[in-house]
């Protein structure tokens, strides 16, 4: 089974553009660790938010919202 995680705390990111409190819906994102090493690419839910487990994100990273 792809995508199991046992005892894994899942949140959500909640993204916007230029600082605006709209929710950025449907958006591309890429979070990368601080050397700048990939670590997901996504898109943001109908709420503007982006749901990660706490593995998959490293105190170091960065979300960055992608233009389409």
């Amino acid at each position: 089974m792809t995508g199991f995680c046992i005892n894994c705390r899942v949140f959500a990111v909640a993204i916007t553009l230029d600082g605006a409190d709209i929710p950025a819906v449907h958006t591309r994102y890429r979070i990368s660790n601080r050397k700048g090493e990939l670590i997901l690419d996504g898109r943001s839910n109908d709420a503007g938010e982006a749901g990660l487990s706490i593995n998959e994100m490293p105190d170091d990273s960065t979300i960055q919202p992608l233009r389409d």
